[in-house]
């Protein structure tokens, strides 16, 4: 019998860095890049604003 591997959590398709194709799609790249990254930022810098005064 022939072992198979698990893949490994950064070999998902979620969390691919592979750039394949020269168009930017609306998702993910643009939600992703554009919209959350920053908005969490965002939170995250609030957050530990409130905590710290």
């Amino acid at each position: 019998m022939e072992k198979t591997q698990k893949k490994s959590l950064f070999e998902t398709p979620l969390l691919s860095t592979k750039v394949k194709t020269a168009d930017v799609k609306l998702f993910p790249e643009t939600a992703l890049g554009y919209l959350l990254g920053p908005a969490f930022a965002l939170m995250a810098n609030g957050i530990v604003n409130t905590y710290l005064s």
